[in-house]
Parts: structure tokens; sequence; C-alpha cells
């Protein structure tokens, strides 16, 4: 079934197809080839999308305030190291504004005698945020700030480096030492009960397999075993396993992850980002770094919450900063693939091949602002000003004075 975006493999296809004749005869290799789109992404269309101020690319990042640092750095992979806000976010995950003031202002600011360690402002100096007033000792559990960036996009790479979610996993062990009739096993809504959904068999590796073979003839889900361990797979992270007796039946406290390969380029300790695959090709997440013995052939395994809500079964991970999926509107990635081909043929030379590539581009763009600008058609923006006489002072937990 044909695709709405071109991943790495359909791009070059199509980029190859464009240009009408084998571009391996020209010196001219796949990863040669990701190298053009990825200077024409960033180049033109990275910055073509953000001038129509859509909010493609917004990313959030909470970084914990501590007692005595007033400095941040701005995230190194926003944009320009442009942000689009700053709040501070307490343990109740309440929001409060943060206002921007000019840093030749930071005197006047810095002075209102604060003894509760609370910022209300903030200037930039050279890539970092400061606030004001100074962040002291009392600085509240759980207090965060909140970075709204626009994440810039990662570089295309082989579809081979890319690691493709099948389903999620539990390890489960079992030992027969303590297990009793009426011990059970629950993945989430479904209970299997020893000595009546399945037997305990004389040695643990006995009693796992019918515990596999219980799961499988289910049906729900579907499990495997090594030794006395029963890998229980499912589609969807909402999914829990429990156990009523965990010496007997032992649920791993890590989830899996089981993929269609695991590339020699993720390995343990490495740093990964989740992708997502559908419309707007997202980082769900971004610098994880991976823990020491998780990797095996097609298993990764994450501590608990590591892995990100939303992430799914066709979602995939790569290598930081990369990815096999242009992360820009798919309505676009055709547009790439000829300003890809434009770029080809610029540097073989060949003349009359750029003047129809960039005919076609020309005739391409003039319509790719009707794409992308005014995401929401039926529902007019609402003007809010912030600053306003008529807000002077009044909510936002804080004093008039320290507007």
């Amino acid at each position: 079934m044909s695709k709405p975006y071109l991943d790495s493999a359909n791009l070059l296809a199509t980029v190859k197809r464009n240009i009408s004749f084998p571009v391996s005869q020209n010196s001219f290799s796949d990863e040669d080839i990701l190298s053009f789109a990825n200077q024409e992404m960033f180049g033109v269309q990275v910055p073509t999308i953000m001038e129509v101020h859509e909010d493609y690319f917004t990313f959030s990042e909470d970084v914990p305030l501590k007692a005595n640092k007033s400095r941040y750095d701005i995230p190194y992979r926003a944009i320009g190291l442009k942000l689009n806000d700053v709040y501070i976010v307490d343990s109740q995950k309440n929001i409060r504004d943060l206002s921007l003031i000019q840093n030749t202002d930071r005197a006047f600011f810095d002075t209102i005698s604060d003894n509760t360690s609370t910022p209300y402002h903030y200037y930039i100096e050279a890539n970092q945020i400061c606030l004001t007033p100074q962040i002291g000792i009392g600085v509240a559990d759980g207090t965060s700030l909140r970075f709204v960036y626009y994440l810039r996009p990662n570089n295309l790479v082989l579809n081979e480096r890319a690691a493709i979610c099948q389903n999620f996993t539990r390890d489960v062990t079992i030992s027969n030492t303590s297990m009793v009739a009426g011990d059970k096993i629950t993945i989430g809504a479904t209970e299997f009960v020893a000595g009546t959904d399945f037997a305990i068999g004389a040695t643990d590796l006995a009693t796992a397999t019918n515990i596999n073979s219980a799961i499988n003839t289910q049906g729900t889900y579907f499990s495997t075993i090594t030794s006395n361990i029963v890998i229980i797979r499912y589609d969807s992270l909402d999914i829990s396993v429990t156990s009523s007796n965990p010496i007997a039946i032992s649920v791993e406290n890590r989830q899996g992850i089981e993929f269609d390969q695991v590339p020699a380029n993720i390995t343990n300790g490495s740093l990964i980002d989740f992708l997502k695959v559908k419309g707007g090709h997202r980082s769900y997440k971004i610098d994880q770094k991976l823990g020491k013995n998780v990797v095996s052939q097609t298993i990764i395994k994450f501590a608990i919450g590591d892995i990100p809500e939303e992430f799914e079964p066709g979602d995939y991970i790569c290598s930081q900063f990369e990815c096999i999926i242009p992360q820009i509107p798919s309505d676009l990635h055709n547009i790439l693939a000829e300003r890809t081909a434009a770029r080809i043929l610029e540097a073989i030379g060949d003349t009359v091949g750029l003047q129809a590539a960039n005919a076609k581009i020309g005739q391409l763009e003039a319509r790719q602002g009707t794409l992308i600008d005014s995401r929401v058609d039926g529902s007019p923006r609402k003007v809010f000003n912030r600053s306003s006489l008529l807000r002077y002072g009044k909510g936002f937990g804080y004093n008039k004075t320290k507007m």
C-alpha cells in the first residue's frame, strides 16, 4: 500500500527516478544523495516552514531548577538557539509565565526583594537564559524550568540504521519453589491461574512451558520461552503484567521493546531518539541514553517510564540526531526529492536537466504555502495580550509589582 510520506529508501528511489539516469554511474552513493537532501531540507525547507509561524517544530523540555543556580543553557538542539517561550512548572504541574526583559534592565528587576527564590523574569545573555530575581536556596521540590523551542529536525540516514518497533515485551521468570495452586499472572485484563489455566510442572522449565502454552492458546497475547523465562509480547504500553506471587512468578521491572532489528550503530550506552512514523514524523523524546547490558539481537530493555507513552508499534528509534523519514510535513516530501535531484543535476553539470527541475520546483513551491499556512481554518486565533493594562496585576500568581 502506498504511504503518504517518503522514508529514506523511497526518497532515494524518487530522486533517482526524477533524474532519469543511474546515479551510481556518477560516483554518488546513497549516503551522498541523503547528504544533498539534508542540505536542502535545513537550508531551504525548514526556514520556509518556520516563516509561516505555525509551530511545526515546537518541542518542550523541562529542566529542574537548582538552588543557587540562575543561569540555564538554551537547549542545544534548538533551531538557531531560539526559544518560543519559557515557563515555571511546579510539582503539581501548574504552569506560570516568565516575562522576558532586556538585558540592560536586569539591575532594576533583580533589586526586588524576594525571599521565596521564585523568579518572575528572565533575560538572554549569550546562549543562556538568566532568571531574575536570582535563585537562592529555597527552591521548591519538583519545580522545573520549561523550555518551549523549535527542535532541529534530525539528519536523514539509510533505513537500515533504524530499529522499527514490532511490539512490547516483558520477561517473567518462573520458580516452582513457592508456587501453589491459585497463584496467577495477569496480562492486561486477562488472568492465568495456576492449577486452573496452567499446570504446575515438575520443574521450572515445565511450568514455564505450561504458562507459555496457556497464553498462546488463549490468543489475546503471544509469548515464547527461554529456559524458565516466559517472554510476553503485546502491542500497547498501556498493558500491564503483574503477578500475585512475585517469588514464584517474577515480572522483570524493565520494559522491553522488540524491533525488526537492532542495527550495529545502536549499542549499550549509546544515545537514541524516539521517533514517530505517522503524520508530522516528530521526535517523541531525544537524547535517551541506553543502559548497560540492555541490547540484544532484536530487543532493547528500558527503565519503566523511559519510553514515551505515545510510542507504538510501527514507530522507531535511531541514533541521536538521525531519522529515516524527513521531519517536515509529509506533503513537502516530494518537494524535498525534487530539490535533491536539482542539487545533483547542478553537481554533475546537467544544465538542461537543472532548468527543468527548477521549473518544477517553482511550481511546487508556489503551492507550498497553501499546504502549510493557517493550520486551523475554521477557528479564528484568539488574540491575548499578556502585558495589557487590563490584565496588569490580575492572576498569574504573583504581585503586580513584579510584572
